[in-house]
């Protein structure tokens, strides 16, 4: 064992020696002694003058026109060849406009109206065992036309339960009007189908 590291050590050293020795044989062979003085090009730098940029002409601003002639004089008769003057009115007639409560003229009277109505989650529970069915609720809509206080009316199982109390909640109507002031609406009713899909 220490043959061989022995033999490896003095191979190792003598491949060494003999990289070194080509590497100065070349280096030699390529260059000659370095000259005591290298002449390098000059660089002469030219200042080149610049231009100013150029300067923008302003327009002068057009004159105003002449001051508007007075409009025509209307006549208020005219006569149509047969001697007849035909009058001609040219002021409206006065109109009394009703007295309007501008507080309530944002909103129109009207019943509630369902805007967004959102589609339950389908139960895991009951879609692993093929359960279908329904769900009546009952909740109020508030005069901003959210959905609170939802109870179930009817189920024909109680796994769609939960579901259809989440779904409810997201609905969205716009509330009940009446002379301008949304309302509150109680007891609106909603059935909920549960039905699998193919």
């Amino acid at each position: 064992m220490i043959a061989r590291y022995t033999t490896s050590l003095g191979l190792g050293a003598s491949v060494t020696f003999a990289l070194l020795l080509f590497m100065h044989i070349l280096i030699a062979a390529r260059h000659g002694p370095l000259p005591d003085r290298i002449d390098l090009p000059r660089l002469d730098f030219v200042r080149i003058e610049r231009t100013p940029p150029p300067v923008e002409s302003r327009r002068a601003k057009p004159s105003k026109p002449d001051p508007a002639l007075p409009p025509p004089d209307v006549p208020t008769s005219s006569d149509d060849g047969t001697g007849n003057g035909v009058e001609i009115r040219t002021d409206a007639p006065a109109v009394p406009l009703p007295d309007v409560d501008i507080r309530r003229s944002t909103y129109v009277d009207g019943d509630l109206l369902s805007l967004v109505k959102v589609e339950p989650s389908y139960p895991a529970r009951a879609a692993a065992g093929g359960i279908e069915g329904y769900v009546v609720v009952e909740f109020t809509v508030t005069r901003h036309g959210l959905v609170e206080d939802v109870v179930v009316v009817e189920s024909t199982n109680d796994v769609f339960d939960r579901a259809a109390v989440d779904a409810a909640l997201k609905f969205r109507y716009k509330p009940r009007v009446i002379d301008g002031e949304p309302v509150d609406v109680r007891g609106v009713r909603n059935k909920i189908t549960f039905k699998l899909r193919n």
